[in-house]
């Protein structure tokens, strides 16, 4: 019996993972099964099962591997509370069962993103093939190609844009700092930030359900924005993504701001993913939407959204006129879901991209954080405007650490010029080359426990 670790293999991975069904019966124990530990399996019929990374692998038979399972399981019991050890010694007495040939047939399912397990053939196993995601990549610690050289001035910039035909942004709240937007965190100690005035913890949607002085609370964050909001104008750069419809180049935009100011700055809402909603509207939070998935009762208000600014300003409370809950507006608060289809959209978005530019996102905060990796797997150029530091900064084509507008009115000036003349310009930029070719992540499983995330706007930093 020998275990089995997918990460000693990377550099002979098949392209997909691999899913198998197996049934199986006592005749069947001896027939040989190789699972590796970035497998999940599981033994429905038992009630059991481990998940990726959660053991070592196994090469050897099916007795064997039962047999293991019941010595970790002996081992197990007596870390429990003694009030729980029947079930383990209910579950130990149908393995058993197995064992000595008393039971019917059972199934063994194994889901391997490494796609290296398999099982004797005797066992007419079904097996399919499945794309690995980005968080399967960053466990096994997939290796991303590096380009030789990447560029870090507005004429990089320009040189990836005039070569493009199906560009995808990915911005966050340091593109909207400049139109006077103050981002819920600041990548500067001193500087503005709104956790600074309101207290993050409480903002969930289960507190906002259920405790009108939460519901007080967030109103006047919310009120808070909405008037930074009612000032705020898209600067060169959203302008710059709006300029890019115009000439037929931009296939998209994916956001996690709620500001709106990217469909102000020329971008179609049919080519806007707000990841995390938008402050537009307002609903009543008893009433089961796209935006609001878990409604503070029934669901069953027929409350007609009505625009922010339409609430009445001296109302510290605002509720429905027809049910009495408290308002909201159709944004993502902490605990709640992304708005329903909004990231799968998201990700063949960028599947779909030639080049991805992504504007002022620190990358922290899952889902959005995979979609770079979604670029770069697949060969993408990637192109990252940002001052904090991301885990893509070696990765990615061209690196720019300067203000979202200041650098996108260069460009913008630069795409005005004959190609040739950009093409001199580019040859005086300051480039690097970076040394290494590949680039690893952890090998460790991301159990997607910081997709969390509060009103659509993604940290500017620390």
């Amino acid at each position: 019996m020998a275990t089995f670790d997918a990460r000693d293999y990377l550099q002979q991975l098949p392209s997909h993972g691999c899913h198998l069904l197996v049934t199986f019966e006592a005749k069947d124990l001896q027939s040989e099964i190789t699972m590796s530990n970035a497998s999940l399996w599981r033994i429905p019929d038992l009630d059991v099962e481990q998940g990726h990374f959660q053991h070592q692998g196994f090469e050897g038979s099916l007795r064997l591997f039962l047999e293991r399972v019941r010595l970790e399981i002996l081992e197990a019991k007596h870390r429990y509370p003694e009030h729980t050890w029947k079930s383990f010694d209910d579950f130990l007495i149908s393995l058993e069962q197995v064992l000595s040939g008393d039971s019917g047939m059972l199934t063994l399912e194994i889901r391997d993103p490494s796609g290296l397990s398999h099982v004797d053939a005797a066992l007419e196993p079904k097996q399919t093939t499945f794309e690995r995601s980005v968080r399967d990549d960053w466990a096994l610690g997939v290796l991303y190609p590096r380009p030789t050289i990447q560029g870090h001035t507005a004429a990089s910039v320009a040189r990836w844009i005039r070569k493009s035909s199906r560009i995808v942004a990915l911005t966050g709240a340091g593109i909207s700092v400049e139109s006077g937007i103050t981002p819920f965190r600041s990548s500067d100690k001193k500087g503005e930030a709104l956790w600074a005035e309101f207290d993050p913890t409480r903002m969930t949607l289960g507190l906002f359900n259920r405790d009108p002085t939460v519901q007080a609370e967030w109103w006047q964050l919310e009120r808070k924005l909405m008037g930074e909001l009612s000032k705020a104008e898209p600067n060169a750069a959203h302008q710059f993504f709006g300029m890019l419809e115009q000439q037929g180049k931009l296939h998209g935009v994916i956001t996690q701001n709620i500001d709106s100011l990217h469909q102000k700055g020329g971008v179609p809402d049919s080519k806007m993913n707000e990841l995390h909603g938008h402050l537009r509207r307002v609903i009543c939070a008893n009433q089961r939407s796209r935006l609001n998935p878990q409604p503070c009762g029934d669901g069953a208000c027929d409350f007609e959204p009505i625009r922010f600014e339409d609430v009445e300003p001296t109302i510290l409370l605002p509720t429905c006129p027809k049910c009495s809950a408290p308002l909201r507006s159709e944004t993502v608060m902490f605990e709640q879901s992304m708005p329903e289809g909004a990231v799968e959209s998201a990700r063949a978005a960028v599947r779909e991209a030639d080049l991805l530019i992504v504007v002022g996102s620190t990358l922290r905060v899952a889902p959005a954080n995979e979609l770079p990796a979604e670029a770069l797997r697949r060969g993408t150029p990637v192109i990252l405007v940002n001052f904090d530091e991301t885990r893509y900064d070696e990765q990615v084509h061209v690196l720019v650490r300067q203000p979202a507008g200041e650098l996108f009115a260069e460009v913008s000036a630069l795409l005005q010029r004959p190609e040739e003349e950009d093409e001199e310009v580019e040859v005086k930029e300051d480039v690097h080359e970076v040394v290494a070719e590949t680039s690893t992540h952890a090998g460790t499983w991301d159990d997607g426990s910081e997709e969390e995330q509060l009103y659509g706007d993604d940290d500017v930093g620390d």
